[in-house]
């Protein structure tokens, strides 16, 4: 699933878009496999969206950038808010969801 605030601008900030990757397990069963909030990075026209910040559910490992990938584990509490705050965002109609499926 991808989410996007269509006002997010590099000069003028808006929602960092987010993507949630869902794996069927069995069935009608899924797990999430990761959860990447993206940012704009550079200037100019060399712009472009990079990985900010990468919850890798099967690798157990939290991913920010500019640090060491850090283990699940370790990053409870910031997990916790940074989920609270998407789940606000998205009730507030800042984001548009696409839901792409793959084979």
């Amino acid at each position: 699933m991808v989410f996007r605030d269509p006002g997010y601008d590099p000069l003028l900030g808006g929602y960092h878009p987010v993507d949630i990757r869902l794996g069927r397990v069995e069935g009608t069963t899924y797990r999430i496999g990761y959860l990447t909030d993206f940012s704009y990075v550079a200037s100019g026209e060399k712009r472009t969206l990079m990985r900010e910040i990468d919850f890798e559910f099967g690798a157990q490992l939290c991913v920010l950038r500019y640090l060491p990938p850090i283990a699940l584990c370790r990053v409870g509490e910031f997990f916790d808010h940074y989920v609270t705050n998407f789940i606000s965002y998205y009730r507030n109609g800042v984001y548009g969801v696409e839901v792409i499926w793959e084979n």
